[in-house]
């Protein structure tokens, strides 16, 4: 029993070390992906200041491909004053529907990290962002993981308790059976001296009560024999009985 809830223990605990480590490892990689999604929305910043302020075509063009390779980032721009003049990886049709969501994202991404400030000379504009449908299932799949793990190792513990108690059953099944056999072995004995003793004696009042108990342990023991086995189902007509 000791060796089993060692088990468990053991198993236990190489579970918390394998969520640890995946969600330290996947918290860093989530880190390292949020650092690289501020740095393309810098650059889409820079991209969208050298089209307003650029005269030189190449610039504008390549500005151009900079911003439309972000199809990934969700971002809204607003002016000074707040208000929302342009958004990008952003729901459209829901939009459409619901005038209220730009402002309900734009919420959201205020609370999730500052904006980038862009100065275009004639004014200013924020560019609020969020994260990429990558980087949320990134954050999301440690705790994924740890519900799979947790459900693996519940199935494991449950299957080992069963195992355990299967064990436990067929222990008591071969000690019943064993103790028949044991009982069994004298109480046929015990009989036939009991027939010899009748051939004597007679029937007498002391051997009538020796028979009667030793048919209790014969009874006794063949219970202890039957430990374990499967049931002979019969059918019986119970109109009949009755």
């Amino acid at each position: 029993m000791r060796q089993y809830l060692n088990w468990k223990a053991y198993m236990i605990l190489v579970a918390l070390v394998i969520v640890a480590a995946s969600l330290i490892y996947t918290n860093q990689l989530a880190r390292r992906l949020a650092q690289e999604e501020t740095k393309n929305v810098e650059q889409l910043a820079l991209g969208i200041r050298t089209i307003i302020t650029s005269a030189n075509d190449q610039e504008v063009d390549l500005a151009s491909n900079v911003i439309s390779q972000n199809r990934t980032i969700p971002l809204i721009i607003t002016d000074e004053e707040g208000r929302i003049i342009d958004y990008k990886n952003l729901d459209t049709a829901r939009i459409a529907k619901d005038s209220s969501f730009a402002l309900r994202k734009l919420e959201e991404f205020k609370l999730l990290q500052p904006p980038i400030i862009s100065d275009y000379g004639e004014g200013i504009n924020y560019i609020y962002y969020g994260q990429s449908h990558l980087l949320t299932q990134l954050r999301y799949f440690p705790y994924v993981q740890l519900a799979i793990i947790f459900v693996f190792l519940g199935v494991v513990l449950i299957a080992l308790s069963a195992a355990h108690k299967s064990i436990q059953n067929q222990v008591w099944v071969g000690l019943s059976k064993e103790t028949a056999h044991q009982i069994g072995t004298p109480l046929t004995s015990i009989e036939g001296w009991l027939e010899l003793l009748k051939e004597e004696h007679g029937e007498q009042e002391a051997i009538i009560e020796i028979r009667k108990d030793l048919d209790r342990l014969k009874l006794v023991a063949d219970r202890f024999g039957k430990v374990g086995s499967i049931p002979q189902l019969e059918e019986e007509d119970l109109l009949v009985r009755l």
